[in-house]
């Protein structure tokens, strides 16, 4: 990106005041702001193309991890897991609208934040417009109050972006596939509380995983210290006796380094027991999505539905592998 593409943009000074043209400057700065949320969200695009999917997703989890050891209170660190938990919808959008990149050779990290500050720049630009657009909004609804509904609306809209939180996902699921029990036996294997209980899981992998990954990863680490002390040999040594003892011991520590620094929390395959075809029937193939990209006002923009909301999931495009950036 530019420089002039980096900067938020600026709501133009009187536009807010009444005036003889007041409506007409209004819809033209609110049509120069969808345009520049369309271009924006095009380099957007562009950029999430342009990193391996894996290691992009080790990168924002990594910037959500650092937020909340620098702790929650802190505004900054606010605005960061905020950026991130947008970033991880609008990866999702690309990759359900394109097909994941290949053999791209490892991320740089200035490409990652490269594409946290466009996605910053791009919900600036959306709020503009959103403000913009209100501004003396008529109807019959809401009479004088219509302006405010609609702005209070759009807002929501897009500030709820990343921010669903998937704490009893089981305890309603349970109760809505109840009636449809034997439909899911039949197509899939499994009843409505496995379902329940598998979607619950993804939940819980979302919301848990990088810490239930460094808790798994400590406790490895103290039974190798442990047994180092104990034979008085290298603790290189301790780890490659446990590896070769129990054999649960390496695939637990390489699965949890792999949740806490490359996103293994996203492969769903991994982190549920649900049946591969209903991970499938869950998931968008890349590129299936023709909707959101599509030509036409608010291309790419957070107005229009993010796929996210339609199927929670991304299939990686070989078989037997589904990753979601939001379960």
């Amino acid at each position: 990106m530019n420089d002039e593409t980096a900067k938020p943009p600026r709501l133009a000074s009187g536009l807010m005041e009444p005036g003889p043209n007041r409506k007409a400057e209004l819809a033209a700065a609110a049509d120069d702001l969808r345009r520049e949320m369309e271009d924006v969200a095009a380099t957007v695009r562009d950029l999430v193309l342009q990193l391996p999917a894996e290691d992009l997703l080790g990168f924002l989890w990594a910037q959500l991890g650092i937020g909340l050891l620098r702790g929650e209170e802190d505004d900054p660190q606010k605005q960061l897991l905020n950026q991130c938990q947008f970033a991880l919808e609008y990866v999702h959008a690309v990759w359900s609208c394109h097909p994941l990149p290949e053999n791209l050779g490892p991320m740089e990290e200035s490409k990652g934040q490269e594409l946290l500050s466009a996605l910053e720049v791009l919900r600036a630009a959306t709020m503009n417009h959103i403000m913009v657009s209100t501004v003396g909004a008529e109807g019959a609804e809401f009479g004088k109050a219509s302006d405010q509904v609609e702005f209070h609306a759009k807002s929501s809209w897009v500030m709820l972006r990343g921010h669903r939180y998937q704490v009893l996902e089981g305890e309603f699921l349970r109760f809505v596939f109840h009636p449809h029990d034997e439909a899911l036996r039949r197509a899939y294997g499994v009843g409505a509380d496995e379902v329940a209980a598998g979607i619950q899981d993804i939940a819980d992998a979302m919301r848990t995983g990088v810490a239930d990954a460094a808790e798994a990863i400590a406790e490895a680490q103290s039974r190798a210290v442990q047994l180092a002390a104990k034979e008085e040999v290298e603790l290189g040594e301790a780890i490659e006796r446990l590896r070769a003892e129990d054999p649960e011991y390496g695939p637990k520590v390489d699965g949890a380094m792999r949740d806490m620094l490359f996103g293994g929390t996203c492969n769903v395959s991994r982190h549920t027991q649900l049946p591969q075809d209903l991970l499938d029937d869950l998931a968008f193939k890349p590129g299936a999505n023709t909707e959101f990209f599509a030509p036409g006002d608010y291309c790419g923009t957070p107005l229009r539905t993010l796929p996210a909301e339609l199927w929670p999931e991304v299939g990686d495009g070989r078989a037997g592998q589904a990753a979601a950036v939001l379960g």
